[in-house]
């Protein structure tokens, strides 16, 4: 057995030079694989003397040579082991083979947006595709997914493999479009290597309508099969799993969740009207439940709809577990909820249990950091902080997040270094308020100024003013009380919505109103 390691270690080193093919040390292992318990056999019951090979019956004790042929061996044994271990070291070295593995490449990847060759009223088809795709890879820990915010926004047009790689950070892409007619869809997908550019895979699925998720899980299964990417057993079963059986409602559900990405109160209206007829199609729909539990909750923080929804949120969220324990949506439903009423303790443990099942969920690692930050825990906001900036590259708050947490640490210098690296990916409301807060802290008044005018320019909504407010008064009381003029309809009526000027407003203009009632309105709220 030691003879036979020998002779294929040499071999695998050697024959690479000789030019001869893998198949030649293939048929040699077999060989030796087969000769292995036949030679036991014939050492059993042979024996070499210095007349040749007899039975060892026939050999008697005073004429065996065993011991002696038994050194030889040893000799023979040690000198093929030392050679084989030469050459291995050597290799290892220097690679004189040319058989040595080359570093493996970071499994990372961007699903960028499918094209729609269809009716363009089915657009969101299209993108649904796409999204279901990635939120399918992103189950896989072995796999770095870039998030799906990202990839919305960023514009590829008229860029190389490599430049798109180059900003997203990923070694692959996924590209792919969907033709919807009737009862039949077409879905062509093309992974792609980067760097150096190389179609890894493509193929073209055409289908019924309704093996659409069969065709989501197996593109899925061939992208972690091409990255060479471990796909654990529970990782495939949640690939596999279809959400519905229902096709309207699934369509309903992804009418609901384009409008749901849109973020303003008439969209958020319109994707809870749209998860809720979901629903009404298929009452076992767990992602329409947490869909609408995501709206619920987005409409009370918009104060769309009173606080008390923040309860309907919460119970469509429990639904959709019940439905399906595994859904990553479902659980990180709920931690919204209690996020937006200050519960930080069971909006951590539920975003984390989201990322148990999605370990690339970016919704949920987003979430966490100011979770973790408000909490005091400065160490796991950073480590996630970074996880975030790596699923989401081109968005400001991965920045904004990171240099906060440095600004809490005293790290001044790092902090505006993190800044100005994201104000050259996007240039943003939030990094400039930071940079603004930053230099307030180290009494750079005028750097504190000029961020803060650009913050202003970035973006005036009433929300980003009382911030603006706020930062201003440790500048220029004056100007604190500008910002507050722009504010339309600054009022208690809109307590809820404005409790973070209160503040402010006490400290600044008791001349003009009365600082007690906007404090108790405060309180209230």
């Amino acid at each position: 057995m030691v003879i036979s390691w020998a002779l294929l270690q040499a071999a695998d080193i050697i024959f690479p030079l000789l030019g001869i093919e893998d198949s030649v040390l293939r048929v040699i292992l077999v060989v030796l694989t087969i000769g292995f318990p036949i030679w036991i056999l014939f050492a059993y019951f042979f024996e070499w003397t210095n007349e040749g090979f007899k039975l060892t019956s026939q050999v008697e004790e005073g004429q065996s040579i065993s011991k002696s042929t038994s050194r030889r061996l040893n000799h023979y044994i040690i000198g093929g082991l030392v050679l084989a271990v030469i050459l291995l070291v050597a290799d290892r070295i220097t690679n004189f083979s040319g058989t040595m593995p080359t570093k493996v490449k970071e499994r990372s990847i961007a699903v960028l947006p499918f094209d729609n060759l269809g009716d363009p009223e089915t657009a969101y088809f299209a993108e649904g595709m796409a999204e279901d795709i990635l939120t399918q890879l992103s189950k896989v820990a072995d796999l770095r997914v870039l998030s799906r915010v990202t990839l919305k926004g960023y514009d590829a047009s008229g860029k190389t493999v490599e430049e798109i790689g180059d900003d997203l950070g990923v070694n692959y892409l996924l590209t792919g479009s969907v033709r919807k007619a009737n009862e039949q869809v077409r879905v062509t997908c093309q992974l792609v290597q980067v760097n150096p550019e190389e179609q890894t895979w493509a193929e073209n699925f055409d289908r019924q309508l309704n093996d659409i998720f069969r065709i989501q899980s197996e593109v899925a299964q061939n992208i972690t099969s091409q990255l060479q990417s471990n796909l654990s057993p529970d990782e495939k079963r949640r690939i596999e799993l279809e959400p519905t059986q229902n096709l309207e409602a699934y369509t309903l559900y992804l009418r609901g969740r384009d409008a749901y990405n849109q973020y303003t109160g008439a969209s958020m209206q319109e994707a809870a009207s749209l998860f809720k007829e979901a629903i009404t199609e298929d009452p076992n729909l767990a992602l329409a439940y947490a869909g609408l539990a995501d709206a619920y909750s987005q409409l009370a923080n918009f104060e769309v709809l009173p606080r008390s929804y923040f309860d309907s949120a919460l119970v469509a969220g429990q639904k959709s577990i019940a439905l399906n324990p595994e859904l990553s949506e479902g659980w990180k439903a709920i931690g919204l909820v209690y996020n937006y009423q200050g519960d930080l303790i069971n909006a951590q443990k539920h975003y984390e249990k989201a990322l148990e099942f999605n370990p690339n969920f970016h919704p949920a690692i987003a979430n966490l950091v100011p979770v973790y930050g408000r909490q005091g825990n400065i160490d796991k906001a950073m480590k996630t902080a970074l996880r975030s900036m790596q699923a989401n590259p081109l968005n400001s708050f991965s920045y904004t997040n990171i240099s906060e947490g440095l600004k809490f640490l005293g790290m001044y210098d790092s902090a505006i270094a993190i800044n100005k690296r994201g104000l050259e990916v996007t240039e943003s409301y939030s990094i400039y308020r930071m940079q603004s807060e930053i230099y307030t802290d180290l009494g750079e008044i005028d750097l504190a100024k000029a961020n803060f005018q650009k913050m202003l320019e970035m973006d005036s909504n009433p929300g980003y003013l009382i911030t603006a407010a706020a930062i201003a008064v440790r500048l220029d009381t004056a100007l604190s009380k500008e910002i507050l003029g722009m504010i339309p309809e600054l009022a208690q009526s809109q307590g809820e919505k404005y409790w973070s000027a209160y503040s402010t407003l006490s400290y600044l203009i008791q001349e003009t109103y009365s600082a007690q009632d906007w404090i108790d309105s405060g309180i209230d709220a």
